[in-house]
């Protein structure tokens, strides 16, 4: 292995949350048991119910995890570089619980469930980063099913962009630009809608001064009128 490959490496395990804390010399340790895999746009990478032996951290590329019944598809979120998932399969071995689909080309680095649980008996802190990752996992669960029941399908929205904006907005004059947002498509299979009704929802924000649209771009120019929607 090229010394760039493994700085490569290092470098995404730098990035990822589960190996936060880690030493320089630890890390070294992990960089010898990554795989590299590659998918393409539209390619399954787990499903649910397969076996699950690997965690798999993501180097570039953009995926969606999902669950489907019949010809329905719930968007659970979506990863990008830095991100991971797999997770659960490390601590029990047990079956996939969502879909993971490649949106476009991504590169991928998957790290068997025997290396990581001989690596956590050496090195717990992976093990507290893991169990903090899947707490903030479930609160942010929690809240899911808080939205698709309490809120009508404005305030599902409107929470949405405020969320997207806590996490990726920036801020410019005229309020807080999402700069990426998801698709009207992804947005709807995120918040239990159709396309139809966000892109409804959308336009009637857009009128009554709450977003300013500029292509995909969006800005919130009313954080308190988008705050009101889901009240």
């Amino acid at each position: 292995m090229s010394a760039a490959e493994l700085q490569k490496k290092k470098n995404l395990l730098k990035k990822v949350a589960l190996f936060e804390g880690i030493s320089e010399e630890d890390l070294d340790q992990l960089v010898p048991l990554l795989r590299f895999r590659k998918c393409v746009r539209g390619q399954s990478v787990v499903e649910v119910d397969m076996p699950g032996h690997s965690l798999y951290m993501i180097s570039n590329g953009e995926l969606k995890v999902t669950i489907q019944r019949d010809d329905k598809e719930a968007i659970l979120t979506l990863l990008g570089a830095g991100d991971f998932f797999g997770e659960m399969a490390l601590l029990d071995g047990k079956g996939r619980s969502a879909n993971v689909v490649c949106l476009r080309a991504s590169d991928l680095y998957e790290l068997s469930r025997e290396d990581f649980l001989r690596y956590v008996e050496a090195h717990p802190r992976a093990l507290i980063n893991i169990l903090q990752h899947l707490t903030e996992r479930l609160r942010n669960s929690n809240l899911i099913i808080s939205n698709l029941t309490l809120l009508d399908v404005y305030g599902r929205v409107a929470r949405f962009f405020m969320t997207l904006a806590e996490e990726e907005g920036e801020e410019v004059d005229a309020g807080i630009l999402l700069r990426k947002p998801p698709s009207q498509q992804q947005m709807a299979g995120m918040l239990g809608t159709s396309r139809e009704t966000v892109n409804r929802v959308i336009a009637e924000f857009v009128q009554q001064g709450i977003l300013q649209k500029d292509g995909r771009q969006l800005v919130i120019t009313s954080e308190a009128l988008l705050a009101e929607q889901v009240q």
